[in-house]
């Protein structure tokens, strides 16, 4: 029989429990231990589920650091994806263009001196403003971070290989790249 596999999509569920005067932030990060290079790539994708609760949503990727960030309102509900530049063409770890993509999709943040070569933590959370209590939990849905638009890089490879073989005696080779 076949093995299933479950998916899940990474869901923080937040609630403001006293009477707040200050904003609080709600995060979550994934590091990895070796740095990843997004510079080879043309948009960062994820899907997000909004609560519709006005609180803001923020994604980082980078160094703890020295990041680029994302932000937008959870003024909805359902499943949205987004979509942001990170086109690199001379490969310099700088984003080339940073265009408004579907539903006000761009980096709206700097810090530090970030590289799309050296990622070694996406980080999201949320951002919620002062107020009263809520009065139930609040769930929002983060799921399917991906890379599309591969850089084409075009020119020739050269290659070459020889082996040789001596009956009873040995046999050596060589390659070349």
């Amino acid at each position: 029989a076949g093995v299933k596999r479950r998916e899940q999509a990474l869901a923080i569920q937040y609630k403001r429990a006293n009477t707040t005067i200050d904003i609080t932030t709600v995060t979550t990060s994934q590091t990895f231990s070796r740095a990843m290079d997004f510079s080879e790539h043309g948009t960062y994708k994820f899907f997000l589920y909004g609560d519709n609760s006005n609180n803001t949503f923020f994604m980082r990727i980078g160094t703890p650091g020295n990041y680029f960030e994302f932000k937008t309102s959870l003024d909805f509900t359902g499943w949205r994806l987004y979509e942001l530049d990170i086109e690199d063409k001379n490969r310099d770890g700088q984003m080339d263009r940073n265009a408004e993509r579907p539903f006000g999709a761009m980096w709206r943040g700097r810090v530090g001196s970030p590289s799309l070569r050296n990622i070694t933590q996406i980080s999201v959370g949320v951002i919620i403003p002062p107020g009263a209590p809520d009065p139930a939990f609040k769930k929002i849905y983060i799921d399917d971070i991906f890379l599309t638009d591969a850089v084409k890089i075009t020119g020739q490879a050269y290659r070459t290989n020889g082996s040789f073989d001596w009956p009873r005696w040995g046999a050596w080779g060589a390659s070349w790249r």
